[in-house]
Formats: structure tokens, sequence, C-alpha cells
């Protein structure tokens, strides 16, 4: 079982009370159990189905059996790539000497958040990262998901540091 928990600049958590675990679903009951059942998983709810086969016809039909299960949600690695490379990025410190913080957490994710356009940055801190350009601020920055989770922000990024990317390019 792996465990990530996002940090501020100065090493304080990003997220307070939210870490991510890479593990089997298996684990994570065992882990909840274990703490007392004081921890709360992000799910998602699944609807069970049955196939039925007729043999005289050999046409299969899939019907809901209306019921639905709450799983723990499974975050794609790609999306969990993105959001930890503008995590983990440190870009320094400001005159002060306090250190400058790479992202800023915009809250759960929304859909607003997926408006505009997607694109890969190809050069600077953020270099190879792929998200939503979006002004805040009157700033372009860009806007990183972890789909039905949490939303983060990047610092200004400069529009000749991105090109587009195609819709069926997404997870690239």
């Amino acid at each position: 079982m792996q465990f990530y928990a996002p940090l501020k600049a100065d090493g304080k958590p990003l997220l307070p009370s939210l870490i991510f675990t890479y593990c089997t679903e298996d684990q994570v009951r065992r882990f909840k159990f274990d703490n007392n059942e004081l921890l709360m998983v992000y799910t998602q709810k699944y609807i069970q189905t049955r196939t039925l086969r007729s043999l005289d016809s050999g046409e299969v039909l899939i019907e809901n059996e209306g019921l639905s299960i709450n799983r723990p949600a499974a975050i794609s690695e790609i999306e969990m790539q993105r959001f930890m490379a503008v995590c983990n990025l440190r870009l320094g410190l400001n005159a002060d000497g306090t250190p400058i913080e790479a992202v800023e957490v915009l809250g759960p994710d929304d859909p607003k958040y997926h408006v505009g356009e997607l694109v890969r940055v190809v050069k600077g801190p953020y270099k190879g990262t792929v998200g939503y350009i979006k002004r805040i601020k009157k700033n372009r920055r860009l806007i990183v998901c972890i789909d039905g989770v949490i939303a983060v922000a990047t610092m200004f990024v400069d529009p000749k540091d991105t090109e587009l990317v195609e819709e069926t390019n997404k997870q690239n």
C-alpha cells in the first residue's frame, strides 16, 4: 500500500485530511477497519448488472438489477501523475525568503473547471502537464483536476509555453 499526501512549499499539508493511496479494494477495507472506521473513503456508485444468455437465439441480454454499491473511487494513473507533478513542483523563494507556492487549491472538482482550452505545457516549470486554461485574478492559469475529487490551479502559465491538446488525445 502506497500513500501520497501533497504538501505546500512550507511542508504543511496542501489538502488537510486528504491522503491518496495506491492499493487494492481489500487493502482499503482492512486499513479502514484497523483504524476504527474513522477514515472516510471517496467512493463511486456502481450499478450491479446481470447478464442472461438466451440459449435459443444466442442473444445476450443485460438486465439492470437495480442494485448499486459504493466502491472506493479509482483515480487513473495519468490523472494522479499530472496532479502529483504540479503539487510536487518547487519554484524557489520569494524576495522575503518564503517559499513560492506552485499551486492553489480551488476546492472540489467542478464542471466549471473543465471549460476552455485543454493544453499541454511544453516549456517552463510545468512542462509536460496537461490541464485546462482558465483566467483567475487576471492571470492565465492551468487547472489540473482529479475527476470528482479536487481541482488545483498553477501559478501564471505563459500562452507561448502551451500547445492545444486534441480531444482524441486527452489522456496523453
